[in-house]
């Protein structure tokens, strides 16, 4: 378009600010309006109204959203301002505007539709000339039913602690045409409910490890799937389970170091796998009476540095030469282990002084406690060859006893037969009997 002003007026600057198509127009308004002048204006003018897109689709996203795109759109030469989307809904037409940004886009999604309802739209554009021509129509589209969120049929228990729990859940099968964006799970003491987590973190395998929970305690767990429009319609069956106790594991060894008579030195061992790990050890002493019984003396708790599993403690107030018996007890904040361990040990002696000196001046010696103890062992060794002694003359005097008895028996058998015997020989020559044999046997 080329326009040729011969003015010295305001229609000149009119014509160059105006656009090619609308060139004319406004030179001649201007012109017959305020001055007397003359413009020559070659230009091809054409319509300036927008056009018809070549293509126009529509399809359901979901139960209430469509997803619409077109293209081919004959802006006219001019920027668009509007575009208006119609369609029928319940005989009744509706209409939806759009500006900027969308005016420079190819495509939008719009929302709050009916479920299982069909839909023709009609795109109407509008620029600084006027409206498109009809024609710019959708296919129809049917919206599928209501995309409620999927139900959650079970949920389990993988693993359990004294605060927390790692659980597994399994979904119904659901269409993937509206994602699950999350999970709101309820949960309460006692069969009452009343504290509501928000899983945000979507995990493929579908666990959560919920903590915050009260040691040694019955919990109760529901749980229900949400997506864009709302939770799912019905709760997941609820889930009974109880809690650890979180007591610590019982200590697992305990050496006796040193001995004295009235105090020992303990080393400790204890486990290292607990989730609380023990704070402090009870030693609970007893003492070993007669028959067996046990009396307890005193319990004495101390406290551990925290990580530390190994140490060393020792354990005064103890009287000499007494048998005592130590329970080992783990405690932390939820209580004591629930099993213990025993250890039994003797004390010691009092050991005498080394210099002790009399009233005189003179002298005393005295025995170490290494001395004592060797000499309890020697005199315990003279003790059983004592014994042995005694024994083998009991032996002796038992077999003297047995040999006079067999010696006095031998000699009453050879009296018995000097007093009526007859030389077997003198017998067969005479044929004669003693008369003290009467033809019985005596």
């Amino acid at each position: 378009c080329v326009c040729v002003c011969v003015c010295a007026h305001a229609c000149a600057r009119a014509c160059a600010r105006a656009h090619a198509r609308a060139c004319a127009r406004a030179c001649m308004r201007v012109c017959l309006d305020m001055h007397v002048c003359m413009c020559v204006h070659v230009c091809s003018l054409t319509s300036a109204v927008p056009g018809t897109a070549s293509e126009f689709t529509a399809t359901a996203l979901s139960h209430e959203k469509v997803l619409l795109r077109w293209s081919g759109l004959d802006d006219g030469g001019l920027p668009l301002t509007e575009l208006k989307l119609k369609y029928q809904e319940n005989g009744q037409t509706t209409t939806r505007k759009l500006t900027s940004p969308f005016l420079t886009e190819d495509s939008v999604t719009l929302s709050n539709f009916k479920p299982e309802a069909t839909y023709l739209f009609h795109l109407i554009a509008r620029n600084s000339e006027g409206r498109s021509r009809p024609g710019s129509f959708s296919n129809n589209v049917t919206m599928p039913e209501h995309q409620f969120a999927p139900d959650i049929h079970s949920v389990s228990v993988i693993s359990t602690s004294a605060t927390r729990v790692t659980l597994r859940w399994n979904l119904t099968d659901y269409s993937p045409l509206v994602p699950i964006k999350g999970y709101n799970l309820d949960w309460g003491i006692d069969n009452r409910s009343g504290r509501a987590v928000q899983i945000d973190e979507l995990d493929a395998s579908y666990t959560y490890i919920l903590g915050g929970l009260p040691a040694n305690t019955e919990i109760v767990v529901r749980m229900r799937s949400y997506n864009e429009y709302g939770p799912s319609v019905k709760d997941s069956p609820a889930l009974v389970f109880r809690t650890l106790t979180g007591h610590p594991r019982k200590p697992t060894q305990v050496l006796l170091r040193e001995s004295g008579p009235e105090s020992v030195k303990l080393a400790w061992t204890l486990a290292e796998e607990d989730e609380f790990p023990a704070t402090q050890l009870l030693f609970r002493v007893r003492r070993k009476e007669s028959l067996g019984a046990t009396v307890n003396v005193f319990d004495r708790t101390v406290d551990i540095p925290h990580s530390q599993f190994r140490g060393d403690y020792v354990l005064s107030g103890l009287q000499p030469l007494t048998d005592y018996s130590i329970l080992l007890i783990a405690v932390n904040e939820f209580g004591n282990s629930d099993r213990n361990i025993q250890f039994e040990f003797k004390t010691h002696r009092v050991p005498l002084p080394t210099g002790a000196t009399s009233g005189g001046g003179a002298t005393t010696s005295v025995m170490s406690s290494t001395e004592t103890e060797e000499a309890s062992s020697n005199s315990q060794m003279v003790i059983i060859i004592a014994a042995a002694c005694g024994g083998g003359v009991v032996l002796l005097l038992l077999l003297v006893v047995v040999l006079i008895y067999l010696k006095r028996k031998q000699n009453h058998t050879d009296n018995w037969q000097v007093r009526g015997a007859v030389p077997v020989g003198s017998q067969k020559k005479s044929g004669t009997v003693p008369n003290w044999y009467s033809g019985q046997k005596k």
